[in-house]
């Protein structure tokens, strides 16, 4: 999932949310490094969840798309260098 600032981002399939970011959800499953690469093609990057606010946009985002038992949508965070230590992508 993918997130970049508000400017212009509505013609490039982004949903703006007031006082946030925008976000978009890319719908083929990618490997992580993937991902991280699409998004900053896009000038954005894997979103990062920072509030309750912005987490609940992120959801409003992926619940139309939600199918059981699919893969979940990559964010950017993860325990990329040690397994249950998660950080940011920044």
């Amino acid at each position: 999932m993918a997130k970049v600032k508000e400017q212009g981002c509505r013609q490039m399939g982004y949903r703006c949310f007031n006082g946030l970011n925008c976000y978009k959800l890319y719908l083929q499953s990618e490997k992580f490094v993937d991902a991280k690469r699409i998004c900053e093609e896009d000038g954005a990057h894997l979103a990062i969840i920072n509030s309750d606010k912005e987490a609940n946009a992120l959801v409003r985002v992926y619940h139309p798309c939600y199918v059981p038992g699919q893969a979940w949508p990559r964010l950017g965070f993860g325990d990329f260098f040690e397994k249950g230590e998660y950080r940011t992508i920044f």
